[in-house]
């Protein structure tokens, strides 16, 4: 059986407005759970851009800085890094397509936050300055550098059912933003101890998983990682 290829939307670099890019990482964990990745490319061509995904059996949306915040219709609390208005424009464009498409996603870290956006939904811009009693979110970030806290998994939800449990899970974590209104059709799936939306689902879809954590920092080693980036990858063939 052809491996399913998955579009991962590259970006312009902050750095180098002549150079796209897209972290290894996620390449090396759709690989390790036996699919192609191939970089989408931000092109202004909105045909161009719909055959390229048209191309996908699925979608993963990668972790990265911060969305504008009129891309969800509030004011700038002047709490944002990392902006990129043409990486949001290319990446909600790409979610939408393939939200109404029914495609498979899967959203990590930043990508949660995009899948929410494109879907209606709003963010909290800034956890620490927003969420009376949070816990630090932005604890580990390099791959291998392993777990930050705890989510809880709630049962009877495409999470739960991915990782083979519902309860307690060990991530990591590097965050300042997150899920504030959940889109509409949307569950919150998991959360983390002080109530910060750590994954979010939409029920009725083929597979549609959002995480704010980075499962492809702890891949190969760990088994709940390896599980949300295999059930991903078997949801598009």
């Amino acid at each position: 059986m052809q491996h399913p290829l998955i579009g991962i939307p590259a970006y312009p670099s902050l750095r180098n407005e002549q150079v796209i890019e897209a972290r290894q990482a996620y390449v090396d964990a759709l690989v390790m759970a036996d699919a192609t990745p191939i970089l989408l490319p931000p092109t202004a061509d909105e045909s161009a851009a719909r055959r390229l995904l048209a191309l996908c059996s699925g979608l993963l949306l990668i972790g990265g800085g911060d969305l504008e915040t009129c891309r969800y219709h509030e004011a700038d609390s002047g709490k944002l890094t990392f902006v990129s208005p043409e990486r949001d424009r290319i990446e909600l464009q790409y979610t939408a397509w393939a939200l109404a498409a029914n495609l498979p996603i899967l959203g990590i870290c930043r990508g949660i936050q995009t899948l929410n956006v494109a879907a209606g939904g709003s963010l909290i811009q800034d956890i620490p300055s927003e969420v009376a009693g949070a816990a630090s979110h932005a604890v580990s970030y390099q791959v291998g550098e392993g777990y930050a806290h705890v989510v809880e998994i709630k049962p009877g939800t495409l999470l739960a059912r991915q990782v083979g449990f519902a309860g307690d899970l060990r991530v990591n974590s590097h965050h300042h933003q997150a899920v504030g209104r959940i889109a509409q059709g949307f569950i919150a799936s998991a959360a983390a101890p002080d109530g910060v939306v750590e994954a979010i689902e939409l029920p009725g879809a083929r597979y549609v998983l959002g995480v704010q954590w980075h499962p492809e920092g702890l891949m190969p080693e760990d088994a709940a990682a390896r599980a949300i980036f295999r059930g991903f990858v078997e949801a598009c063939y």
